[in-house]
């Protein structure tokens, strides 16, 4: 899964742009849940990929847009 970053821009390339820090950590808060929950109910072909999983709980939760986050927010990435 990722995390769009410009869904989370508020009034994007204004002088008074920011990001929504509170609404970007309850969708983390979701997606993390969301995403332990599939570790859960997945099916595997061994048991020792199931305890692997498990044990590990490695979510694959990741961001995108972080470039253009920045930018609607007036700040330069180089």
């Amino acid at each position: 899964g990722a995390m769009n970053l410009t869904r989370f821009v508020q009034r994007p390339f204004q002088p008074d742009a920011h990001l929504d820090t509170t609404t970007l950590e309850e969708a983390v808060t979701v997606a993390v849940r969301m995403l332990d929950n599939v570790i859960e109910v997945s099916g595997f072909p061994l048991r020792v990929q199931q305890e692997q999983a498990r044990g590990s709980r490695r979510i694959g939760l990741g961001i995108t847009g972080l470039a253009d986050a920045l930018l609607m927010l007036g700040l330069r990435y180089d």
